[in-house]
């Protein structure tokens, strides 16, 4: 009882001391970890291209923005006044949204809806920082444009509803007098460090941040108690849900083990006589020739030497009859047609002469 009492004890201080996490949200640039996003902040700095990060609504509103900047907002969550602010700058080059939850396309004045995750995408278009060959991972969210004039790519098929226009991955909205030149992108793993050498993220991560562009002002929202973020698409869980679980996962299997010494040890027994693959097989015959089903007996012996010919002469699964018959002709001399017959007949005169004649065929084969 002390010894087990001791594994519990022990098991929830491995639980508490689990990590959990650097600390940083995802796609933070300053976070090396695999949600974060530092792999690609420092290549675009290497290209000139200076990245600042912004982790507050007070941030982002004393942060300057000129013609030559780039606003990142990444993640779905974005307190209310952040969108207020983002819906004010209009003098920025482009505004680009990682998977924006469809309250801040709405507060930012944008004609799109967010229908649910996809598999891998292939492009199949050339639109801004998009080339034709492009391609994206499997989990890409996909928003379906409500208005005409909106440019998109990496598009999802939509068999519910195959008139309507359909939902895409990458979308760009035009400036208008309510928002600047704005990409949506429904990718976020094309940022972060585990996933960016993935598929065609980085290309496409570096165009849309690296190009036209000499300053890139990163927000990362963070929670303010102050201002509630808008709701998002991803639901979070507290931080004590893994250790419990671990907690719990471990505690039965202790209870599995002390009940189960109580039953006595294990008991062990020889297997069962092992039968001779050729004892089993003539019993097999014996049963078809009971049966009299000589057509099963005879398409069993046609395939099994059909598929050691085509082993032996290196010819694909998929080749038929006249094929094989084509080679073993060229490595034996026997008939063409005669090798085709015998390999086509599934209903033989004699299933005897049958069999001798795949037999035959078969040793020659072998030794051809």
């Amino acid at each position: 009882m002390l010894i087990g009492a001791g594994l519990v004890v022990l098991l929830a201080l491995v639980a508490i001391l689990v990590p959990r996490g650097d600390g940083f949200r995802p796609l933070d640039p300053a976070s090396a970890g695999p949600t974060g996003a530092r792999a690609l902040s420092q290549v675009l700095e290497r290209r000139g291209v200076q990245t600042d990060v912004v982790r507050s609504v007070e941030e982002l509103r004393a942060a300057r923005t000129d013609s030559g900047t780039t606003v990142l907002v990444t993640g779905p969550d974005v307190p209310e006044r952040a969108v207020a602010l983002l819906r004010e700058r209009r003098d920025v080059h482009r505004l680009v949204l990682v998977t924006p939850s469809a309250p801040i396309l709405d507060g930012l004045n944008l004609p799109a809806t967010p229908v649910g995750r996809q598999g891998r995408l292939e492009a199949a278009c050339e639109v801004g920082a998009v080339q034709p060959t492009d391609t994206l991972s499997a989990g890409s969210l996909v928003y379906r444009p409500t208005t005409s004039g909106v440019t998109t790519c990496f598009a999802a098929i939509d068999e519910d509803r195959p008139d309507d226009v359909a939902p895409a991955a990458y979308l760009e909205f035009g400036a208008t007098g309510s928002h600047p030149d704005t990409v949506v992108f429904g990718q976020d793993q094309a940022f972060s460090n585990a996933h960016i050498t993935r598929e065609s993220h980085a290309a496409i991560a570096l165009r849309l941040l690296g190009t036209e562009t000499t300053r890139v002002l990163w927000y990362v929202p963070s929670p303010d108690e102050d201002d509630p973020a808008v709701e998002g698409d991803r639901p979070t869980a507290p931080e004590w849900i893994l250790p419990a679980l671990i907690i719990t996962a471990l505690t039965v299997l202790l209870l599995c083990l002390w009940r189960g010494r109580r039953l006595g040890p294990i008991t062990v027994e020889p297997l069962p006589v092992v039968v001779p693959a050729g004892e089993t097989t003539s019993a097999r015959a014996r049963l078809y020739r009971r049966a009299g089903d000589e057509q099963a007996v005879a398409r069993i012996l046609t395939d099994a030497a059909t598929e050691e010919i085509r082993r032996r002469l290196r010819l694909p699964a998929d080749a038929d009859v006249a094929r094989i018959a084509e080679a073993v002709h060229r490595a034996t001399g026997e008939d063409r047609s005669e090798v085709s017959a015998l390999l086509s007949t599934t209903v033989p005169d004699s299933l005897d002469a049958h069999a001798r004649r795949l037999r035959r065929l078969r040793r020659k084969v072998r030794t051809s």
